[in-house]
């Protein structure tokens, strides 16, 4: 329940309807930027911002990972929306653009800023932990993505050492003092 006096302390001359509300939403939602995570200490020059394993990691993720194809700028991500093979009942985008084939099962790639304060993962939730993920990607379903022509998602066949080195890169863009 709005309480108008506390709406009015907040947002003065405003009136109380939708477009105030959602100005007020994105208002608050431009407070959570991240703060200087330790990946922006070693780009800016800090050679011990970073452990070896999550350099190893940051190789991989622009590299034989291709995770840079779908979250890349300083934000890690594309704001496209892609199939990443989780859900076979959510079709995703493709509830709203039906016949658009590339919007069945697609979500849109979220920054990987924080993430690891954001867990659990996936547009639903279902994967409690980075290295679920990290294993998801490695050990994608090829059947169950829809043919989009580029199949931007294969299988990484990571190894363990490389999910623990690319786990080490995504949890370097944490701002530590959280």
């Amino acid at each position: 329940m709005v309480v108008p006096e506390r709406f009015a302390a907040a947002l003065p001359g405003a009136p109380i309807d939708l477009e105030a509300m959602a100005k007020a939403i994105a208002a608050y939602e431009r407070t959570f930027e991240p703060g200087v995570a330790p990946f922006d200490r070693w780009v800016a020059g800090d050679e011990s911002a970073i452990s070896e394993s999550a350099r190893r990691g940051f190789v991989l993720f622009n590299g034989s990972a291709r995770c840079v194809t779908c979250h890349s700028g300083w934000r890690f991500t594309d704001d496209n929306f892609h199939d990443i093979g989780v859900s076979t009942k959510d079709l995703g985008r493709g509830n709203e653009l039906k016949n658009d084939p590339m919007a069945q099962y697609a979500f849109k790639t979220p920054t990987l800023r924080e993430l690891a304060w954001t867990a659990p993962y996936m547009h639903d939730g279902s994967l409690a932990t980075l290295e679920d993920v990290v294993r998801h990607y490695s050990e994608i379903d090829e059947n169950r993505l829809h043919a989009d022509g580029e199949r931007i998602l294969k299988p990484l066949h990571l190894t363990a050492a490389e999910r623990a080195d690319l786990i080490a890169f995504l949890e370097s863009l944490n701002d530590a003092k959280r």
